[in-house]
């Protein structure tokens, strides 16, 4: 995978395609042209084919997410090579785990299964 093909995507509210993303649809983005697996725009949705489990450490591919413990905020990313693919105001970027980590006191990985 060319992550690079991810990175410098600009930063849009409700974006969900390369030429603007928020956080959650880049993620969708990604899993959509790695993957061919759409994410819906809620994870848990109960009638999607496709779930997420929480995993303990992170590996190639998956989701991660980064939580607000103070004002329950989340941020999403697509975990690769050691980084994480985010997309934050002004575009996209790919910074270390440990970068991401240090910005979001809480941290948990979800690998994506698609049930048939």
């Amino acid at each position: 995978m060319d992550v690079n093909r991810y990175v410098g995507v600009p930063w849009q509210v409700g974006g969900r395609s390369l030429e603007g993303a928020d956080c959650w649809g880049l993620v969708m983005t990604i899993y959509d042209q790695e993957y061919n697996i759409k994410l819906n725009d809620f994870l848990d949705d109960k009638d999607s084919p496709v779930v997420a489990i929480e995993i303990d450490e992170p590996k190639d591919g998956c989701l991660i997410r980064g939580v607000n413990c103070t004002n329950g905020a989340d941020h999403w990313g697509f975990y690769w090579k050691g980084r994480v693919i985010q997309a934050s105001q002004p575009h996209s970027s790919a910074p270390k785990l440990k970068q991401f980590v240090c910005r979001w006191p809480v941290v948990e990985f979800y690998e994506v299964h698609v049930c048939v």
